[in-house]
């Protein structure tokens, strides 16, 4: 790629096994200070969206969902057990939020990668604004991101994987920056396989269920549909209405239907998606399409948006007490409160499920929609607190869908 739009520092370290590893440094250096934007030489905004790299259009970026962990998603699925990590600790950088709503605003962009640079620092910190974590991966040519419900994610491939923390700006902004934070096998294992995905000709691949059964139920479905799939839709796969929402549940047996949700990348519309159920006793050689009004929510869950886990309490005895919170329900996929009532963040009570299916939904432990953004709630508070300071440790909701907590 021309230099004039992007350039990466690295530094060379020798790991203890004898390897020598070369580790960016351009996101991971640096004084905090007064910044501004980088011109590049040819005077355009810096740092582009650089896309995928040249004969990977069609290979879709993997999101590794289902596990709250994920350093448990890596190792699950690219061979990382049973060996040394060697690791960097974060480096002490600190890009204040409202800095890049300044640099943000100077460019004329809302969206993309764009570098700032740091007052003191030998190189600019890239910094990418927006929710899309597969547009990321892209541009960064990481065809894996582990995502575990904090505000951070881990983009990696089969040799090494870093990670980016989420902010929200003043502005409203999302935007996310590399902390520095890296690592790698060092040995003790047996080479990691190819992270590229076994599959091909979609925008990203989401597995909810055991990953031969998930990339066999979406191929079932393309054969019986091929005018659903291309290059900009995300497509998952998981066992829907028999495993909880957002949860990683494994294929038990071939009478089992595994669900494959196909969903453009800008979907708002239930209407939208395509689902496609495939399993009835042979992975390979039955599918069916499911008229989109019959998707229940599990299936939804499928295909929503990455996001931040819901905060929710321990279970507590449903005693409340205090004044009730009155107020619209706001919600941000990678804002660290997720869902709240101004002026406080809420910690919901146990069982409390959020999806962004894309619009935010919150549901209560039966499974009935309380309600989305804008929606008038009654929130009471705990008479046993726990929750972090200024947030309501909720006991319980009251919705005009549900018309009681």
């Amino acid at each position: 790629m021309p230099a004039s739009t992007w350039r990466k520092p690295f530094d060379v370290l020798a790991t203890p096994a004898g390897r020598t590893a070369w580790v960016p440094t351009g996101s991971a250096a640096g004084v905090v200070g007064g910044c501004e934007p980088v011109p590049a030489d040819d005077g355009e905004a810096p740092s582009p969206s650089l896309g995928p790299a040249p004969g990977t259009a069609t290979s879709p970026v993997e999101l590794l969902r289902g596990i709250p962990n994920a350093s448990a998603l890596l190792a699950q699925r690219l061979g990382w057990v049973d060996c040394r990590m060697a690791t960097l600790e974060p480096y002490p950088i600190d890009v204040p939020a409202a800095l890049i709503d300044t640099v943000a605003e100077g460019l004329g962009t809302e969206a993309g990668m764009f570098q700032v640079r740091l007052e003191g620092a030998t190189q600019p910190v890239p910094v990418y604004v927006g929710t899309d974590l597969v547009e990321l991966a892209r541009i960064e040519q990481m065809p894996v991101v582990a995502i575990d419900g904090r505000p951070v994610v881990w983009l990696a491939d089969e040799t090494i994987t870093r990670e980016w923390r989420s902010m929200v700006t003043p502005q409203g902004r999302t935007a996310w920056v590399a902390t520095g934070a890296t690592a790698w096998p060092d040995g003790g294992c047996a080479p990691p396989p190819d992270a590229a995905p076994g599959i091909t000709g979609f925008r990203s691949l989401t597995c909810w269920t055991d990953r031969d059964q998930c990339l066999e139920a979406i191929e079932g479905a393309r054969v019986l549909a091929p005018d659903a799939f291309g290059p900009a839709v995300d497509v998952a796969a998981g066992l829907g209405t028999t495993c909880p929402a957002l949860t990683r549940c494994p294929w038990t047996g071939p009478n089992d239907p595994v669900l494959v949700t196909v969903a453009p990348a800008d979907w708002f519309d239930k209407n939208d998606l395509r689902v496609f159920s495939t399993g009835l006793r042979r992975l390979s050689t039955v599918a069916t399409e499911l008229p989109v009004g019959t998707v229940g929510d599990r299936t939804l869950a499928l295909a929503s948006l990455p996001s931040i886990t819901l905060p929710v309490s321990a279970a507590t005895d449903d005693t409340c007490a205090g004044d009730n919170l009155n107020g619209p329900l706001s919600a941000r996929a990678w804002d660290p409160r997720v869902a709240w009532i101004d002026p406080a963040p809420v910690r919901w009570p146990a069982g409390y499920v959020g999806l962004f299916v894309p619009d935010f939904r919150l549901y209560a432990p039966d499974g009935s929609l309380v309600g989305g953004p804008g929606d008038e709630l009654s929130i009471f508070p705990a008479a046993a607190g726990g929750g972090a300071p200024g947030e309501l440790v909720a006991c319980g909701v009251i919705s005009p869908r549900t018309g009681g907590p």
